[in-house]
């Protein structure tokens, strides 16, 4: 195993005048090999012993107890790095120790004493740092002793160079031993190895304790070290490591989280379990266009590989104070997101501005990032659950659910966006209740827009939303979906447009939609939309204004085939629509029934509405 390495609180006796060891990390199975590994060149190596209470070892002057880094080749050749101090002429029931620190290898015998004077035996702490730049040197010793509430302080005689060189630990343990004629009880508060961090631990039971600490993780019985690898707030533990994982335990976490490092894994206990929740005033930021602030509570910045799983994000309604607001955003970035949860991204109260989006995307440097979500859960959020953007980014979204707020004059809402140059795949996915009662605009379940390409299969599910799949100037695919509309006017189960290089219809018809950063990116206008819809259930609610289907070449030219799908109880079960440029409509052996109309165009070109059943034998 890697450091860091944490004895923890021991009390350890003596081996009756002889001398002997306590050992920690030895490998399972061996009588001499330990099991720490990769010490060697390049780093900074930290031997601490905390809270050392000597008072009750006993022996004559010039024996010693030490604590060493054990390294062997073999059962009888040793190699070790360590600190010894030694007792008086009474031991140390007298109340104080004379001390002596040492390095040394079996292969010179390098050693270098110092002494920092007479300790109090009952409480006191000892560090001892090693580093060397290359294997050959020998290492650079530097020692430190602490009084009880004190300050380390080097050693009169500072820093030394070890004579013996080319020795590394791969093979190391934590050894705690009494020289012969040393006997007695000899009791510490910690003893670890410090050195990189190969993953964090982090538990907000332990923001109050003092670095060196030894803890447990909760459900594992190794020690770990308050500021080595265990932390009482996320950002520390992100900031102790490098390319590895920070484990969180269960509890709510009020912070942001700033994430700058490639492949970073944040590992909660569990959604609903652990809880990284917003503080009132978020103070890192990103700015999109040329001077709008984004807040995010988890901040994914200029990294890749970023894994988040297993917790929840909590906006606990602090949008009012940080616009705009987001719970997880990745800015120039790409990772994954699983098993979480997003809630509360909004202001308090919910209201129209346009902000408040529990996961978003948005690249300026053309990428290429991928972000992948799977099993994620998002409600109670302002303007969009996501918002996923760039040119350049590839998203792929599994069993995501997504609840928006319901009918609301407040926010045209949308569940899933996916475009502005990005495309992907949408898989198993299900929104509901994303319905806008104010007028002019559009609310989406799903809206692709402006993207590249997006296709949608498996079991996805829209329910109770305005426009359950707009898409607009991007091409792609739905199959498998089901629709069932919100009880509202003017909605559309699948709306297929493009308006070319305009923006939309001056009499915003259809309504217009409303997308989270629109203006951030132009040039996706201007090339043909071909969209494939097979084997769907889009149930409508026989509201006015109402299409199962619609195809709407607005500005450029609209390509939309039908097939193996039920649509029933709309005002008008597909439209085919021209003004500008030409809509070609393919669609066959499906059930449009139960309609007040089957289906009307206006196109100059005959549209392909063969093999259909309308609900009669006569046809549409």
């Amino acid at each position: 195993m890697p450091p860091p390495a944490t004895v923890g609180p021991q009390s350890l006796i003596g081996f009756g005048g002889g001398a002997g060891g306590h050992e920690f990390f030895r490998q399972p199975g061996s009588s001499w090999k330990g099991d720490l590994t990769g010490i060697g060149a390049g780093e900074t190596w930290s031997l601490v012993i905390l809270g050392i209470d000597a008072t009750w070892v006993t022996g004559p002057a010039d024996r010693y107890i030490y604590f060493n880094l054990q390294d062997a080749d073999n059962a009888s050749h040793y190699k070790n790095v360590g600190i010894n101090f030694y007792l008086d002429a009474t031991g140390c029931a007298g109340g104080t120790c004379f001390q002596a620190y040492q390095q040394w290898t079996q292969e010179g015998m390098s050693g270098h004493g110092l002494n920092p004077g007479e300790l109090t035996a009952g409480d006191f702490d000892l560090r001892f740092d090693f580093t060397k730049a290359s294997f050959e040197a020998g290492w650079t010793i530097t020692p430190y002793f602490r009084l009880s509430s004190g300050s380390w302080t080097l050693f009169a005689n500072g820093s030394f160079v070890a004579t013996a060189g080319s020795v590394d630990f791969d093979a190391g343990k934590l050894v705690v031993g009494f020289d012969g004629g040393a006997d007695g009880t000899l009791s510490f508060d910690n003893f670890y190895l410090a050195g990189p961090t190969a993953a964090a631990y982090v538990d907000d039971d332990w923001a109050a304790l003092d670095e060196g600490d030894a803890v447990q993780f909760p459900g594992q019985t190794e020690w770990r070290t308050v500021g080595v690898d265990a932390f009482g707030a996320v950002q520390d533990g992100v900031d102790a490591v490098s390319g590895s994982t920070v484990h969180l335990a269960a509890g709510v976490y009020v912070e942001q989280v700033h994430v700058t490092g490639d492949d970073l894994e944040l590992v909660g206990a569990g959604e609903g379990a652990t809880t990284i929740q917003s503080p009132a005033t978020l103070t890192d930021y990103f700015i999109t266009g040329t001077s709008t602030t984004n807040y995010p509570i988890v901040f994914v910045d200029g990294a890749t590989g970023v894994a988040i799983s297993d917790l929840t994000v909590d906006g606990n309604g602090q949008g009012n104070t940080n616009y705009r607001f987001s719970g997880i955003a990745f800015w120039n970035a790409g990772g994954s997101v699983s098993d979480a949860a997003v809630t509360r991204v909004r202001d308090n109260p919910f209201s129209g501005n346009q902000h408040g989006v529990a996961i978003y995307a948005y690249n300026t440097t053309g990428g290429p990032y991928t972000i992948a979500l799977s099993d994620v859960t998002i409600d109670d959020f302002q303007k969009n659950a996501l918002a996923l953007s760039g040119t350049g980014l590839t998203v792929d979204l599994e069993r995501v659910d997504v609840t928006g707020q319901g009918p609301t004059t407040l926010n045209a809402q949308n569940g899933i966006q996916v475009g502005l140059g990005a495309g992907g795949t949408v898989t198993d996915c299900s929104v509901s209740d994303i319905v806008y009662t104010g007028g002019g605009w559009a609310a989406s379940g799903m809206l692709f827009y402006e993207g590249t390409t997006v296709d949608v299969d498996g079991s996805c599910s829209i329910t109770n939303c305005m426009t359950s799949f707009l898409i607009q100037e991007t091409s792609g695919s739905v199959s498998g979906a089901a629709v069932t509309a919100a009880v509202v006017e003017d909605a559309e189960g699948i709306s297929v447009r493009d308006y070319g290089y305009a923006k939309a219809r001056g009499d915003r018809e259809p309504l217009e939609a409303s997308p989270f950063d629109e203006e951030l990116v132009t040039g996706f206008r201007g090339a043909p939309t071909s969209f494939s819809l097979d084997d769907l259930t889009l149930a409508g609610a026989h509201e006015a204004g109402t299409y199962g289907v619609a195809a709407w070449s607005l500005g450029d030219n609209v390509t939309v085939t039908l097939t193996n799908s039920e649509i029933t109880d709309w005002e008008i079960g597909v439209v085919a629509y021209e003004s500008g440029s030409s809509v070609s409509l393919s669609a066959t052996d499906n059930t449009i029934a139960s309609n007040d109309l089957g289906l009307w165009t206006n196109a100059a070109a005959e549209q392909d509405a063969d093999k259909n059943w309308w609900g009669d034998a006569s046809g549409p």
